[in-house]
């Protein structure tokens, strides 16, 4: 179904479940409720499953330094903010 009627309707919009302070993630438009997923480019990001279901069933760990996520959007883990400025970063330079 995803949200749509047999017709092809946006169900969603016409029972107004967009912004309504739920996130619907099965709404064929992305609901502004559900808020932005973690940038799969960032390195700091690591994805184990983009499929909610697949997230439900899942057995992992993050390693020591990474913060579990599971959301709309998937699973994975986010590693921290590092203390140190990345050395591969031409705007730093230790001395």
């Amino acid at each position: 179904m995803g949200g749509r009627g047999a017709d092809g309707t946006d169900l969603c919009a016409s029972e107004g479940f967009y912004g309504d302070g739920v996130c619907d993630s099965f709404c064929p438009s992305p609901d502004e409720d559900c808020g932005a997923c973690p940038d799969a480019s960032d390195p700091a990001v690591r994805y184990v499953f983009t499929d909610v279901f697949a997230c439900a069933a899942a057995l992992f760990a993050c390693e020591p330094g990474e913060t579990l996520f599971s959301d709309e959007c998937g699973c994975g883990c986010i590693a921290e903010a590092s203390a140190c400025p990345d050395p591969t970063d031409p705007a730093v330079r230790y001395v």
